[in-house]
């Protein structure tokens, strides 16, 4: 063999040591960005709620923690020009919250939650609105599409316009695209879903996405663009419980809350 050969298999075998340790960095530095962005991803997802309620109208109380049980069905709402008692599940769930406008009369509230009790709904979670500890990330490529499917009058094709941008920004990860299919069909909490599947389908494709795109739509999914969320606190409902009682609801909220986790009786 002559010495130029020689230098050329040496020079393949570098070129193949080479490769072989980037493609190892390239790998561990997927895994440790894919559990970074699936750590924030909880954290945000943990920060905000999927309880929907005008937040203009709601009661504020920034102490108030996250609300971690959002698939509660049974829900009384009371508005300052309408009332409304969703009960689907009592026979199985003793839960129900309370949106309540702050400014609805204490008077409006209390047959409410006489009808409650009535129906064997004595865990009760009061909605709140609260500030948001999660930030918008850094702007990226598709930030200003999300800007447009934000500013659009059309409800209709927000969501249709999100999965396209969404399908796009995973095309390139199959087990990605092949988990996000399958949210829609998740059993309870489909947020735990998408944080639970975010870091090994990343792992999966080698992380063959753009990374920031995928913080921006996963803000979009889960983080609060006007810096404020909704959340709620427990209570029991007992006619045997401590009297409480205010003008308005907004005025008993503050109390309500320092009572949290006990037994009340709210009357008018």
């Amino acid at each position: 063999m002559t010495r130029k050969q020689l230098i050329a298999i040496a020079v393949l075998v570098l070129l193949a040591a080479l490769a072989a340790f980037l493609l190892l960095r390239s790998r561990s530095n997927c895994r440790r960005d894919a559990h970074d962005l699936a750590v924030w991803a909880e954290s945000l997802r943990a920060d905000s709620s999927s309880i929907y309620m005008d937040k203009r109208a709601a009661p504020h109380l920034d102490d108030a923690p996250a609300f971690d049980a959002p698939m509660i069905s049974n829900v009384i709402e009371v508005h300052r020009d309408r009332v409304a008692f969703a009960d689907p599940a009592h026979d199985r769930d003793h839960r129900v919250l309370l949106e309540i406008d702050a400014d609805v009369a204490l008077a409006d509230v209390a047959p409410q939650l006489d009808r409650a009790l009535a129906d064997g709904l004595t865990e009760a979670y009061v909605v709140v609105v609260r500030k948001s500890k999660s930030a918008e990330p850094p702007r990226s490529s598709v930030s200003a599409q999300l800007d447009e499917i934000r500013a659009s009058s059309d409800p209709s094709s927000k969501a249709s316009r999100f999965a396209e941008i969404f399908s796009k920004a995973i095309d390139k990860c199959p087990a990605f695209k092949r988990e996000a299919s399958r949210v829609s069909a998740a059993a309870d909490d489909r947020s735990r879903w998408y944080v639970a599947q975010l870091e090994p389908s990343l792992v999966d494709c080698g992380c063959d996405v753009d990374l920031d795109d995928l913080r921006t739509l996963t803000f979009g999914l889960f983080g609060s663009y006007d810096g404020l969320v909704t959340t709620a606190f427990p209570i029991t409902l007992d006619p045997a419980g401590a009297p409480m009682h205010a003008a308005t609801w907004g005025d008993l909220v503050p109390a309500l809350y320092k009572a949290r986790g006990t037994r009340v009786h709210i009357t008018p």
